[in-house]
């Protein structure tokens, strides 16, 4: 049910959208997910995003009656208009919704923010960066988790974690199947098929969770590659200006980074658009209004950001990263005299991006070996289209490969002065971050090669060129076997709920004490704060005071671990809660804490205690019966 609803609702504006604009399916279906966000994004700011969803209803209402004229009373809608690219997408919706379909979320970023964000977002109906919140990333900017929230909220679903992946992925897939749009299905109908199964292949290369995972490293790639392929590949200026507007407001809004991965796009296609701009007849005598749209893609970009800037210090939320640095240390890196955990740092980014072998089969490929991809691809399209349009082409895969580059030096820059010096010494997420850019060169150089291999004339030529593209692309593309994922969509999706289940266990019995939010402390095991996490997650919209799970009673480096006396803690339950749950205590818990409990044979997994305080300050605790889980 949810695909079908969430499907055919962005099909029925894509479809109004083509009859008010004349321009393609290819086209219309990412600006409406594009538009769906900008105009949620602007009712949140504003303290109204309960409305967003109202405003799709009748937005939905107006385009379904404007589709039911069009196609009755002027004829201008017609059976005819279901194409090839309209039809891929169904089918590749379709597709997503088999991966998708019955899975839980898994990863630890999908507790942490992007999932609990959407979770937050839909019980409360304001952005989870209000003061209330408990995310815990509230500066993180929410362009996904509002595209989930609306289709969710506007369609009457309730909360499911397969509709919030299949809501995110449906956005990849409105951007990917762009090149379809620069491809004739009537006269390359074998190319067209070819070029949907590598496109919907080609996130695969960078990620081992293709399309289900909710985080936006795969999404902001996609919008990468995709503003790239929008104005290198065929259209009107005015309407690919348009929507690359629209994009970079978008992918600034996706996440911290995006602005800056904006501002790289905008390098590499304003000068392009600008020239196009200077050749329109019509904007020949306006110079003023031709340097206004040229610059317009920064404009975006700026307004996202500012906007977003100044709704933060509106509620009091600061930014999470901050640069810390002086002169002093930028000179002593330059001058190689940098010490400490930045000279760690420098160490292990040289082994990690051009020496390890990260991506690929078998991990063969060192991450800086991947800027061949977008040069080798560019050597291909030249030799396929005619030499007036290889400098256009030269410009593509070399901003391309630039963006790649650069986008490295800035992470470089981002673990030597604005990550923690723990985090930054191993490189937290390196991997993650970087396949970001990966995947935006990949589906870029795919979407360009799809495109001109379907439109060269030489069919000996072409099917060579095709042998060779497919040799580059494939064997990537099918990293972690897409088929296999397929086959054990169903299996997959079983296990994740099998891992979930003592998590939900937890939380249900939480639930049976019937308090809103209960003062209730949580003892876990020693796992670095993940069942704290998740079982917080399965909480909402309920939550737990702010507290340290994992507590001993020696000192502790690990920066999780909260030393407490026996008699502190005690004193400090007596002071600020009512209850205790076990959901797994450690050997030296018991070993640490047992004098605090009335009965020490209850010590044991999956037991609630209610808090008796007693005469002296301290407290005592008692086990609580509770209904069983099943």
């Amino acid at each position: 049910m949810p695909f079908l609803m969430i499907t055919s609702l962005l099909l029925l504006f894509a479809v109004a959208m083509m009859q008010i604009s004349k321009q393609k399916f290819t086209y219309c279906l990412p600006l409406v997910c594009f538009l769906i966000i900008i105009s949620s994004y602007l009712l949140a700011v504003l303290g109204g995003l309960w409305l967003a969803p109202w405003l799709l209803r009748g937005l939905a209402v107006t385009a379904l009656l404007y589709c039911i004229y069009a196609f009755f009373k002027t004829k201008t809608l017609t059976v005819r208009e279901v194409g090839f690219a309209m039809m891929a997408f169904c089918v590749f919706a379709a597709l997503l919704w088999w991966i998708c379909r019955g899975r839980m979320f898994f990863d630890w970023d999908e507790f942490s923010h992007w999932g609990s964000s959407v979770k937050i977002m839909y019980y409360s109906d304001e952005l989870y960066s209000a003061p209330a919140s408990s995310d815990l990333f509230k500066s993180y900017p929410p362009a996904l988790a509002l595209l989930q929230y609306v289709l969710l909220k506007t369609l009457g679903l309730p909360f499911r974690e397969d509709a919030v992946m299949l809501s995110g992925a449906l956005l990849s897939a409105s951007m990917l199947l762009y090149p379809l749009g620069a491809i004739s299905a009537k006269k390359r109908p074998v190319g067209a098929l070819l070029s949907c199964a590598v496109l919907v292949l080609a996130p695969a290369v960078a990620t081992d969770h293709p399309y289900y995972q909710v985080a936006v490293e795969m999404p902001m790639g996609i919008l990468v590659a995709f503003l790239l392929l929008v104005t290198f590949l065929p259209g009107k200026t005015e309407s690919r200006l348009f929507l690359v507007n629209m994009g970079c407001f978008v992918l600034t809004l996706l996440k911290g980074t995006g602005a800056g991965l904006a501002v790289l796009c905008c390098c590499v296609v304003m000068p392009v658009l600008c020239k196009e701009l200077a050749g329109l007849e019509q904007l020949q005598q306006k110079r003023a209004l031709r340097s206004l749209l040229a610059v317009s893609p920064l404009l975006a970009v700026a307004a996202a950001k500012l906007s977003w800037k100044l709704y933060l210090a509106a509620v009091g939320v600061a930014e999470r990263w901050q640069v810390q640095t002086t002169v002093g240390d930028i000179w002593s890196l330059l001058t190689g005299r940098s010490i400490g955990y930045r000279a760690k740092v420098l160490t292990k980014f040289k082994t990690d991006f051009f020496i390890t072998g990260a991506y690929g089969p078998g991990q063969f490929a060192s991450p800086v070996c991947w800027v061949l991809v977008p040069l080798l691809a560019g050597v291909l399209v030249c030799l396929l289209r005619p030499k007036n349009e290889r400098k256009r082409i030269c410009i593509a895969f070399a901003g391309s490969a630039g963006l790649f580059l650069v986008f490295a030096v800035s992470l470089l820059a981002s673990y030597l002065f604005a990550f923690n010096p723990e985090e930054a010494v191993v490189l937290a997420s390196f991997y993650r971050y970087l396949s970001s850019l990966i995947t935006a060169m990949v589906v870029f150089a795919t979407g360009m090669l799809c495109w001109a291999l379907c439109a060269a004339e030489k069919k000996s030529l072409q099917f060579t060129l095709a042998v060779l593209a497919a040799a580059l692309v494939l064997p990537f593309a099918t990293s972690r076997n897409f088929v296999t994922l397929l086959l054990n969509a169903p299996t997959a999706a079983a296990q994740t709920h099998h891992d979930r289940y003592l998590y939900q266990r937890t939380a249900a019995y939480i639930r049976q004490l019937g308090q809103s939010n209960p003062r209730l402390y949580l003892i876990t095991a020693n796992d670095a704060g993940k069942t704290q996490l998740i079982v917080g997650y399965e909480l909402l919209p309920q939550t737990l005071p702010e507290q340290a799970t994992i507590i001993v009673a020696e000192p502790s480096k690990e920066p999780w671990v909260k030393q407490y006396s026996a008699e502190e803690w005690s004193q400090l339950l007596a002071k600020e809660y009512d209850y205790v749950y076990i959901h797994c205590p450690e050997d030296q818990f018991v070993r640490d804490y047992i004098s605090v409990f009335e009965d020490e044979s209850q010590v044991v997994v999956d037991r609630m205690f209610e808090v008796v305080q007693q005469p002296d300050g301290t407290a005592k605790l008692r086990r609580i019966m509770m209904e069983p889980v099943q």
